[in-house]
């Protein structure tokens, strides 16, 4: 099983020998003495690096279970470069002993289809590493018809006038998210099959379409589900998350009542999904448990993004763009974004340029919780990417002006706790819908009465070391901050989050900084006057 891992080490080797050889063939003219000579070596290098990628290559793609045409295309063409290698080394040793010039001419016209062969090869492995769509993505070639083009949708662009999500976008699309994404999404489909968008769900795999309209006994996507779980055939595999029957039977629902992608079906309500059934992004780094690379929080804290490890959530993270919101771009903190997606549970995204990138980056976060938002109008046209996420607890909307067109988003979010909307633009009849169809959903608009004080406290000793203090003390005189600005996050410092630290009042801008400056007090020394 090891074997397989080492394909995206070795693949590079027969890579870099042929464009070496190719580029001594360009310089050869000019160059001394005969430049050839070590051509022969490096092609027998090639053809032995060649041979391992496709070795591995093979072993990969039976561990990981690829299908699909791109696969098969990928795998044809790494045997197609070994072979071709192998024979434009034969011609080149031919060639150095002809007296004619036909061997010379062959090996050229060889290594030409070798570099031909190799690069496309190289793409498709690419496509199936990253996504369709990558290299057009990068070079600013991507069409509005691309699947892996970030931009929204026109069909999923939020109305201007609330509109109820579908049941398939609601009810149906996270349970196949949560239980079948991971072997049946974008980037992997095992069988051929797909279950990631309506297109695809109805496409079907290789053995043929997986649903019935109207005949759920009939859809392999429900009998494959009713199997016993030791059956070899049973979905999902017996090693993974299984589906409740709950969801399996609001499935069935769905498909006799038609399988409607549109409109509302009678009856059939979303159902929260267990925390620990949160879906792993195909493509995603398995490694969330072992936490982000030094170098990539050392590169993050170099670029001035706050990454954070709340001590009460082993394994979570907290991103906070504070620093960069009125610099960066949208591209970069969707690159940030992509870098943490498989650990951040919180994202802090106020004030910044969040736009189709960064949200697609948190689209594909499968442990994110709380997403803030707050007065970042550029995401707001963009907001439709996170429709159905099935983890998001949190979302913050506030001053971002999105109006009514927010209620689609709000209601298919299966897990949403808690929605902060003061100054979003949601007019009455809107927020009383939401209430309404989500009566569960806590919604803070920022007209709610302030709550009465359970107790007070009492003096606080100035002496020595003393906790974050409440707010009614940081309104005392006698602890008014010396800092204008909070050391951590360079925000505006908020008057309810003041310590007393040596013998100095310090301020911060929320509740979780004073915990990283108490970490290493020294470290912010040179940012409090």
């Amino acid at each position: 099983m090891l074997l397989g891992h080492f394909h995206p080490l070795v693949i590079h080797l027969p890579i870099g020998l042929l464009i070496g050889v190719a580029w001594l063939e360009v310089i050869r003219p000019r160059a001394r003495g005969d430049a050839r000579g070590a051509h022969g070596a490096l092609l027998q290098l090639a053809a032995a690096g060649a041979l391992a990628a496709v070795a591995t290559g093979w072993r990969l793609g039976l561990e990981d279970g690829r299908t699909g045409d791109t696969f098969r295309c990928h795998r044809a063409l790494g045997f197609a470069t070994l072979a071709l290698t192998v024979l434009t080394w034969i011609a080149h040793k031919q060639s150095r002993g002809a007296t004619h010039a036909g061997w010379l001419g062959a090996y050229r016209w060889l290594l030409a289809v070798s570099l031909a062969c190799m690069g496309y090869g190289a793409h498709l492995g690419g496509t199936l590493t990253h996504g369709p769509g990558y290299l057009a993505e990068a070079l600013g070639w991507a069409k509005q018809s691309s699947p892996r083009n970030l931009q929204a949708p026109k069909a999923a662009v939020l109305p201007d006038a609330p509109t109820e999500p579908s049941t398939y976008a609601a009810a149906v699309a996270p349970i196949l998210a949560a239980r079948c994404a991971s072997c049946h999404g974008e980037k992997r489909q095992k069988g051929d099959l797909a279950l990631h968008s309506m297109e695809a769900l109805i496409a079907g795999g290789e053995s043929g379409p997986v649903i019935v309209p109207s005949d759920a006994k009939a859809s392999a996507l429900i009998g494959r589900m009713r199997l016993a779980l030791d059956d070899d055939d049973h979905m999902p595999p017996k090693d993974k998350p299984q589906p409740t029957e709950q969801e399996i039977e609001l499935l069935e629902r769905w498909i006799q009542a038609g399988a409607p992608f549109t409109g509302q079906v009678s009856g059939i309500e979303p159902l929260p999904l267990p925390k620990e059934s949160s879906p792993d992004p195909v493509g995603a780094a398995t490694t969330e448990k072992q936490g982000p690379s030094a170098e990539l929080l050392a590169r993050l804290a170099r670029d001035l993004v706050h990454a954070q490890a709340p001590a009460d959530e082993p394994g979570a993270w907290w991103l906070d763009f504070s620093a960069v919101a009125a610099s960066a771009t949208d591209r970069e903190l969707g690159a940030w974004l992509d870098s943490m997606r498989a650990f951040v549970v919180e994202v802090n995204l106020s004030r910044s340029q969040a736009g189709p990138l960064a949200l697609e980056a948190c689209r594909q976060a499968p442990l994110l919780l709380r997403l803030d938002l707050r007065a970042a109008p550029s995401a707001v046209p963009h907001l439709a990417l996170l429709a159905g996420h099935p983890a998001l607890e949190e979302l913050n909307l506030a001053r971002t002006g999105a109006g009514d067109a927010a209620l689609v988003l709000l209601l298919s979010l299966p897990r949403l706790e808690r929605a902060i909307l003061w100054e979003a633009g949601l007019t009455k009849e809107g927020l009383e819908q939401l209430r309404a169809e989500r009566p569960e959903l806590t919604i803070v608009t920022g007209d709610e009465a302030p709550a009465a004080a359970l107790e007070s406290e009492g003096e606080i000793a100035l002496s020595g070391d003393a906790p974050v203090l409440s707010a009614g003390a940081a309104q005392r005189s006698d602890l008014s901050p010396i800092n204008k600005l909070c050391p951590v996050s360079g925000q505006p410092i908020d008057a309810r989050y003041v310590i007393v630290s040596e013998g100095r009042a310090i301020g911060f801008c929320c509740e979780k900084c004073p915990a990283s400056y108490w970490a290493d007090p020294a470290a912010y020394a040179d940012k409090l006057p």
